[in-house]
């Protein structure tokens, strides 16, 4: 729907070219605009771009060359036009029908939770958990081919020894075209959770089914507005201890009726970490 392919050429034919137009053809019909060189004289290089625009379509791929020059004597020995590079150039698809190869990609998202009690502002920031459950729901793969292998990675949720590398990874298994994975929930009991702003990142890598070879073999259909999408929820937490700042709250002490004859009243307690 947008871009070009950049076409370059040489002429070794022996004689100057007048004017040399390259047009790319769909099922015998025109696409984009036609690459034209003029005044391509013997032994230059050039380049020119077929230029795409929406709704242009690509199957069944021929070219047309068309070329014209002024009276000349022929040379003794042939020549070539060379096509030296053939090549996108921002070139974006809203579809493609294809045998595609293994696919890899990858995307970084946050969840948040609140910020009523603790806030964590520096990386060293976390609380470790007595309990609490972490859900991944409603994983739906929505691409026109089945996605392979899938890992969901949250770096500031830990346990073990707390680095990095003790991070909590969930791996799925084959997720087919236009499905949903099952749902995850797994026990954070014993995990530390490092949030800096209050925002838990996890990051998404995935790879496509190999659709050119194997069991699953055959053109497969994929598309600009094809996602994966799934909801993350943090619930249920009871905090074990907690490193961070922890904000003012108000606590009750005895009766909240002043006009009593033991006089109890409201204390704002503050404590500081």
């Amino acid at each position: 729907r947008d871009g070009s392919l950049d076409i370059g050429v040489t002429n070794e034919l022996g004689f100057d070219i007048q004017s040399l137009d390259i047009a790319l053809l769909s099922s015998g019909v025109q696409v984009g605009t036609v690459a034209t060189f003029n005044n391509l004289i013997d032994g230059a290089s050039e380049t020119a771009s077929i230029v795409f625009s929406e709704g242009n379509e690509l199957n069944n791929i021929t070219v047309d060359v068309v070329i014209t020059w002024d009276a000349f004597n022929y040379p003794a020995d042939d020549g070539d036009l060379l096509i030296n590079t053939a090549s996108g150039n921002n070139l974006f698809a809203s579809s493609v029908t294809a045998n595609l190869e293994p696919q890899d990609f990858s995307t970084t998202s946050t969840s948040t939770f609140d910020d009523a009690e603790f806030r964590f502002t520096d990386p060293s920031h976390y609380v470790e958990l007595n309990a609490g459950l972490i859900s991944v729901n409603n994983l739906v793969n929505n691409m026109g081919i089945g996605i392979e292998t899938l890992v969901i990675s949250f770096p500031g949720i830990r346990n073990d020894d707390f680095g990095v590398e003790d991070s909590l990874v969930l791996s799925y298994p084959f997720i087919a075209a236009n499905s949903t994975a099952p749902d995850m929930n797994i026990d954070l009991s014993g995990y530390r959770i490092f949030a800096e702003n209050n925002e838990v990142s996890y990051n998404i890598v995935a790879a496509t089914e190999n659709t050119q070879s194997g069991p699953n073999a055959g053109p497969v259909t994929i598309s600009e507005t094809d996602e994966i999408t799934a909801s993350v929820d943090i619930s249920g937490l009871t905090i074990e201890s907690a490193f961070g700042i922890v904000l003012a709250q108000t606590v009750l002490l005895g009766d909240n009726d002043v006009s009593n004859d033991t006089g109890s009243e409201i204390l704002d307690v503050f404590f500081f970490f």
